[in-house]
């Protein structure tokens, strides 16, 4: 599978902190880390919530927002964008 394969990250239940050029800082359980990232993919909640996106491109980053936190639509939309996205990648 491409996650093991490429080493990505999984982390849940997590706060993303800050986001820099080289890396994200995250919190859980009231413990910071610092990692190495040059891309890193939110996935957040149910319930439409894109404050987060607004920021982030605000600061001139490079955001994509997929399912309902871009546009209502049914599961085969989000899938779609989502691949669209990381192809981006």
């Amino acid at each position: 599978m491409a996650i093991e394969q490429y080493q990505i990250g999984i982390h849940t239940d997590t706060k993303i902190v800050k986001i820099s050029e080289e890396s994200v800082t995250i919190e859980r359980d009231g413990k910071q880390s610092v990692l190495a990232a040059d891309t890193v993919i939110s996935s957040i909640g149910y319930i439409f919530e894109n404050s987060l996106a607004q920021q982030l491109k605000d600061c001139g980053a490079q955001v994509e927002t997929l399912g309902d936190c871009d546009h209502v639509s049914n599961l085969m939309g989000a899938i779609w964008k989502a691949f669209e996205s990381a192809s981006k990648i």
